[in-house]
C-alpha cells in the first residue's frame, strides 16, 4: 500500500512538472497564468527571446521603445524616447523634441522650435571717419584709406588708427631717409623728434600713425623691420608690404611726408606738395602748438 502511494505521487509529480515547464524562453507562453520560464533575451538584439511565461507578455529589442535612449556624436549627445532629443555638432548644440530646439554657430547663436529663432553676426565696430566729405588729399578733405600691416603681420585699416582721435599725425618712413632717421632720434638734430611730440601732447589727444615703406636698403619692409622701428617709438608703427600705398594713395612724399587730421579723418595739415615744405613736418607742429601750446 505504502509503495502504490509512493508511485502515485512520484508520477503526479512527473506529470506536474511537465505542465510546470511551459515556457523555455518562448516568444510568448502558453500555460499557467503567473507561471515564470525560460532565460532572459539579449536586450539590444533581436526581439523574441525575452519575455515572461504566462499570461503577461515579453518586452525587447533593438528599438528604444517608451524608454529613455541615449546616443552620441564626437561633440553633443542625442537622447530619444517619447519625450525629447538632444544632439549636437562640432561648432554648437541642438536640442529638439516637442517643444523648442536651440543651434549655434561660432559667431551667431540661433534658437528655434515651435515660437520663435533669433540668430546674429557680428557687425563690427562703426567707423568714427566722416560718411560726408569728399576723399582727397587737401585741407577739409577725409583722408584715403589704405590697408596696412600690424608688426606682427595682421591687417589694419588706416580709417580704423586714424579716425576718432583728436589730432592723428600720418607719417611716412622709409629707412634709408635721413629726415625720418632724425624722426627717431637716430641722427641730425631737428629740434623735436617723433618721441618727443608723443610725450608732450599725447595726453592732449595726439596719436601717431608711422607708415614703413621701405627700408634702408630700398626693399619693401617685413615684419621684422616693422618690429626694429617699433622699438624706437612710442606712436603706433605699421608697415605697407607694397612699398608705395603711402606715396600713390596718401600722397605722403617717402622722405618723411607727413600730415596731420582731426577725429573726423578730416586732413588739419595736408600732405606736402613737395620737399619745400620740410615734409610738412614744420606745420605739425605749428598745428600742435597752436593747439594745445608750447610743452617743452
Amino acid at each position: 500500500m505504502k509503495s502504490t502511494r509512493v508511485v502515485d505521487l512520484a508520477l503526479a509529480l512527473l506529470l506536474g512538472g511537465a505542465a510546470c515547464a511551459c515556457s523555455d524562453g518562448g516568444t510568448d507562453g502558453s500555460h499557467g497564468e503567473t507561471s515564470t520560464g525560460g532565460v532572459p533575451g539579449t536586450v539590444g538584439g533581436d526581439p523574441g527571446t525575452v519575455g515572461t511565461g504566462g499570461a503577461t507578455t515579453g518586452d525587447g529589442g533593438t528599438d528604444p521603445g517608451t524608454n529613455p535612449a541615449t546616443v552620441g556624436t564626437d561633440a553633443g549627445t542625442a537622447t530619444g524616447g517619447t519625450s525629447t532629443a538632444t544632439g549636437g555638432t562640432d561648432a554648437g548644440a541642438a536640442t529638439g523634441g516637442t517643444s523648442t530646439a536651440t543651434g549655434g554657430t561660432e559667431s551667431s547663436t540661433a534658437t528655434g522650435g515651435t515660437n520663435t529663432s533669433t540668430g546674429g553676426t557680428d557687425t563690427g565696430t562703426a567707423s568714427a571717419c566722416s560718411t560726408t566729405a569728399t576723399v582727397g588729399l587737401a585741407v577739409g578733405d577725409l583722408i584715403p584709406d589704405i590697408e596696412l600691416q600690424h608688426c606682427d603681420g595682421s591687417p589694419v585699416n588706416l580709417h580704423d588708427l586714424a579716425c576718432g582721435n583728436v589730432l592723428t599725425q600720418v607719417y611716412s618712413y622709409a629707412g634709408w631717409c635721413p629726415g625720418c632717421r632724425g624722426f627717431s632720434g637716430l641722427e641730425g638734430d631737428m629740434g623735436f623728434t617723433g618721441n618727443s611730440l608723443y610725450e608732450s601732447y599725447h595726453e592732449d589727444g595726439y596719436e601717431q600713425v608711422i607708415i614703413l615703406g621701405a627700408t634702408a636698403n630700398f626693399t619693401d619692409p617685413t615684419t621684422e623691420d616693422c618690429a626694429a622701428l617699433q622699438a624706437l617709438h612710442e606712436g603706433l608703427v605699421v608697415f605697407d608690404a607694397t612699398g608705395s600705398k603711402a606715396t600713390d594713395v596718401l600722397g605722403l612724399q617717402i622722405n618723411g611726408g607727413t600730415g596731420l587730421v582731426d577725429a573726423q579723418g578730416l586732413w588739419v595739415v595736408a600732405p606736402p606738395t613737395d620737399d619745400s615744405e620740410n615734409g610738412g613736418m614744420g606745420a605739425v607742429f605749428s598745428e600742435l602748438m597752436n593747439r594745445f601750446g608750447f610743452r617743452g
